[in-house]
C-alpha cells in the first residue's frame, strides 16, 4: 500500500460493499447507514479500496467525498448519565404458573414477597444519584399488579420530583402483566401517570391456557380477555399499549403459526403492537428451531410488504414496523456501542429486597447481585459491583473476529443471561444461529431500501410511526 492510501485505512474498516437483491449497496458499519450505489465510478473506488489495490486520483477524490459525507458516531462518552431502564420487581410473587417461566413461579426461587414502599422509593432515589435522567421505569414481577401500592407510590414520588424541578425529565412508566387481576386503582393510574400496560398473551385460549395456567391449575385466558376488554373500554382503546408473546414449539404442534398469533391479537383482542419472541429455553418440548422461526417471520413480513404496496399502511405498520424499525439507522443512538446488551451498564433490575442485578433474568442467582440499594451510592464504586459488571459486560462485538467482519454487527442484539446461566460460565455469542440472523437482517435491509425507492411518502409515514423494537 502506498503512503497516499493510508488515510483511507479507517474508511476501509468502516465500509462494506454488498449486493442486496442485485443492487450494489454501501454499508457504513460505524453509523449503520445504507446507501444504494448507481454510479460505477463509486463502486469501482470502493472495490479498489476493499481489495487493498492502488487508488488513482479520481478514486481518492471519491473516497474523500464519501468520508466527509458519512455520519459520525462517538463511543459512549465518559460520564454518560442517562439510565435506559430500571426494572422494579414490586412483586416477587405470581398468581400464574407459566410452563416456561425462568423466575421460579415468580418468586425467583425464594420466599414470595412484595417490595415495600420505602424500598421502592429508595431505589428510585438511589439511581437518580448516579443517573440524573431515567428513560423508563418498568414494573415487573412475578405479577406487578399484586403490589399496585408500590407502583402508585413510585409514580407519585417521581412525578413530584419532576413537577418541583428536582429532575428535568419524567420517565416513561410501564408494567408487564398477565392482566388476570384488575385492581380498582389501576384505571386512575393509567390516566394520571400515563402508565403503559404490556400484556403477556400467547395466542388463542387453546395455547394460552396450556402455557399460562393460573396457580390453581385453571386457564387464565378468560380472565385476561375480560380485563383487556374492560381496560379498552375505560381508556377508549388506548390501552393495553402492547402484547408480549412467547412463541413455543407447542404452538407449532397445534398448528398455530406466528402469523396466526399476530392476527388473533390484532383482530380479536384489538391490540395493534405485538412483541413476538421465541421462547428462551433448552427444553426440546418448547424450543423453536431457529430456521423455522425466521422463516415464519419472513411470511409475516411478506404480507406486510404486500399491504404496503397496496397502500394499506395500517396493516403494513402492524406487520412490518416492529422488525424494520430495528434496521433503521434513524433509530440508532448517536454513539457507537459495542455491547450485545447494556444490562449492568445502562439498565438494571432491583428485586423486592432492594438488591441490584444487571437484569431480572439474573435475580435468584446471588453471584450476580451487584449490591443493595440500602448501601447507598458507594455501591457503584464497590468491588462487588465492578466484579459482576465485568462478568456480564465483557461480551463486546469488537472482541470477536466474526463480529468485526459482520455487516449487521451494529444492530445485533443478544442476551448474556441466556449464555451465562445456561452454561454456568461465560459462553461465546457466536454460533450456528449467526448465519440465519445475518441473512434475516440483510433481507430486512434490502426490503427497506426497496420500499423507500418504490413509495418514499409511504415509507416516511411507516418509519416515523412509534413502534417497539423486536430484538431478533
Amino acid at each position: 500500500m502506498s503512503a497516499m492510501d493510508q488515510p483511507f485505512d479507517n474508511l476501509r474498516r468502516r465500509l462494506r460493499l454488498l449486493s442486496l437483491d442485485q443492487q450494489p449497496t454501501l454499508l457504513d458499519q460505524d453509523s449503520f447507514s445504507w446507501f444504494a450505489l448507481t454510479d460505477p465510478r463509486y463502486i469501482a473506488a470502493i472495490q479498489t479500496l476493499a481489495e487493498d489495490r492502488a487508488l488513482n486520483s479520481e478514486q481518492m477524490a471519491i473516497l474523500t467525498e464519501i468520508e466527509q459525507a458519512l455520519p459520525t458516531r462517538q463511543i459512549i462518552p465518559e460520564g454518560y448519565c442517562t439510565l435506559d431502564r430500571i426494572t422494579l420487581l414490586v412483586a416477587q410473587a405470581c398468581n400464574a404458573r407459566c410452563v416456561y417461566c425462568y423466575a421460579g413461579g415468580g418468586s425467583y426461587s425464594s420466599k414470595p414477597m412484595l417490595m415495600t414502599l420505602t424500598t421502592a422509593q429508595d431505589t428510585v432515589r438511589f439511581f437518580l444519584q448516579r443517573f440524573p435522567q431515567i428513560k423508563q421505569i418498568q414494573f415487573f414481577g412475578g405479577e406487578p399488579l399484586l403490589n399496585v401500592a408500590a407502583m402508585k407510590h413510585v409514580m407519585e414520588f417521581v412525578t413530584d420530583l419532576h413537577d418541583t424541578g428536582q429532575i428535568a425529565h419524567l420517565p416513561c412508566f410501564t408494567a408487564v402483566t398477565n392482566l388476570t387481576l384488575l385492581p380498582p386503582e389501576l384505571p386512575n393510574l393509567l390516566e394520571k401517570f400515563q402508565l403503559e400496560l404490556v400484556i403477556s398473551i400467547d395466542g388463542p385460549a387453546l395455547i394460552h391456557n396450556q402455557l399460562r395456567p393460573l396457580a390453581s391449575g385453571e386457564g387464565s385466558f378468560e380472565r385476561m380477555f375480560h380485563n383487556v376488554r374492560r381496560i379498552q373500554q375505560i381508556t377508549g382503546g388506548r390501552q393495553p399499549e402492547a402484547a408480549e408473546v412467547t412463541y413455543t414449539a407447542k404452538h407449532a404442534q397445534l398448528g398455530i403459526s406466528p402469523l396466526d398469533v399476530y392476527n388473533f391479537i390484532q383482530e380479536s383482542l384489538r391490540i395493534s403492537k405485538v412483541l413476538l419472541t421465541p421462547v428462551e429455553t433448552d427444553d426440546p418440548a418448547l424450543r423453536v428451531a431457529d430456521d423455522m422461526w425466521y422463516e415464519s417471520i419472513r411470511q409475516i413480513i411478506q404480507l406486510g410488504y404486500q399491504a404496503y404496496c397496496e397502500g394499506n399502511l395500517v396493516q403494513a405498520h402492524r406487520q412490518l414496523s416492529p422488525w424494520l424499525r430495528g434496521v433503521n439507522p434513524n433509530n440508532a443512538e448517536p454513539w457507537e456501542c459495542d455491547l450485545f446488551c447494556t444490562a449492568g451498564m445502562y439498565s438494571f433490575a432491583v428485586d423486592a429486597r432492594g438488591d441490584i442485578y444487571p437484569c431480572q433474568k439474573f435475580i435468584g442467582h446471588p453471584q450476580f447481585c451487584m449490591g443493595s440499594v440500602a448501601a447507598g451510592p458507594d455501591v457503584f464504586s464497590s468491588d462487588t459491583f465492578d466484579r459482576v459488571q465485568r462478568k456480564v459486560t465483557p461480551l463486546i462485538r469488537k472482541d470477536y473476529s466474526e463480529c468485526l467482519s459482520c455487516p449487521i454487527r451494529t444492530i445485533c442484539a443478544a442476551c448474556p443471561a441466556q449464555w451465562i446461566l445456561a452454561s454456568s460460565s461465560l459462553a461465546s455469542p457466536i454460533g450456528p444461529w449467526c448465519d440465519l440472523k445475518r441473512e434475516f437482517k440483510i433481507h430486512l435491509i434490502a426490503l427497506s431500501l426497496k420500499m423507500q425507492e418504490e413509495h418514499p411518502d409511504r415509507w416516511h409515514q411507516l418509519a416515523s410511526a412509534e413502534t417497539p423494537v423486536v430484538p431478533y
